[in-house]
């Protein structure tokens, strides 16, 4: 899970870098992107609500992975079946993992398309 999440921030930071660069104040930088084929200030605007959505999906996918990330780095002494909800907690790692990786994946298709 956490090399998708490593692998997918390197294509997301171009991505994102190009959103501010659109979203930019600065006439003299957005203008130029915006008259690229394909995309006009008023189609680059209407896709504003979607890079805010994509944008909380990968905030969300950022923190599980965090918390998985914690949960692994406990010491082994404390994962025991001594302790009902850390054993629960780690039983749902593979469905995090699958859910996150989904995600990644649904994310990397729209930055793409």
């Amino acid at each position: 899970m956490l090399l998708v999440v490593a692998a997918f921030a390197l294509r997301y930071g171009e991505f994102w870098l190009l959103v501010q660069i659109i979203y930019s104040t600065n006439q003299l930088i957005a203008k130029p992107i915006t008259q690229m084929p394909g995309l006009s200030s008023e189609h680059a605007s209407a896709l504003k609500p979607r890079f805010d959505a994509l944008n909380d999906l990968i905030k969300a996918i950022l923190e599980v992975t965090h918390c998985a990330v914690k949960i692994k780095e406990l010491p082994s002494k404390y994962i025991t079946p001594e302790f009902p909800a850390l054993s629960t907690g780690i039983a749902q790692f593979p469905t995090a993992a699958y859910w996150t990786i989904s995600s990644i994946l649904a994310c990397a298709t729209l930055i793409t398309s």
